[in-house]
């Protein structure tokens, strides 16, 4: 390649080419593109307004309508009222079941259980009525000891 052929003559001959001219409904097309552009844009600017507004407007209206009132709170205050109510009860009917076991007599040595139309369950108590206990009575619950799982299997290990 020659130096006479690099980037200066291609330079030189684009200058010497005459500019293009735009044809005759260019620039009202370009314009009436912009035109358009524009108005898209101003409508959509007055969809998200319009949208922002709409919004406040429900905010509003549930604010007024929600605000204040004291019935939603106490809806779910009286259901934990019932449900406290009811466990009341339970621990009532219990207490006094409770009660009539520990009264058994010579008379009620039979303790019923319940059954069907084909069954009944009783319990006889009347072999346990002759036998005295004289260390207390420790619940269950009152027993457990929570140990390391060492202290466990060294207990097993013991003879």
């Amino acid at each position: 390649m020659k130096p006479q052929d690099g980037p200066d003559r291609i330079s030189a001959a684009l200058r010497r080419l005459a500019p293009p001219r735009a044809s005759a409904g260019f620039t009202d097309g370009v314009l009436a593109r912009l035109a358009a552009r524009d108005a898209r844009r101003r409508q959509r600017r007055a969809t998200r307004i319009a949208l922002v507004a709409g919004a406040a407007l429900v905010a509003a209206v549930a604010a007024t309508l929600f605000v204040g009132r004291p019935e939603a709170p106490a809806a779910s205050t009286s259901a934990s009222a019932i449900r406290t109510e009811e466990m009341r009860e339970e621990y009532r009917r219990l207490q006094a079941e409770l009660e009539r076991l520990r009264r058994v007599s010579e008379r009620d040595a039979v303790l019923y259980l319940g059954g069907s139309g084909d069954y009944d369950l009783v319990l006889d108590l009347s072999p346990l009525l002759d036998q005295r206990v004289d260390s207390p009575v420790v619940p269950a619950m009152q027993d457990l000891r929570v140990r390391p799982a060492q202290a466990r299997t060294a207990e097993r290990r013991e003879p």
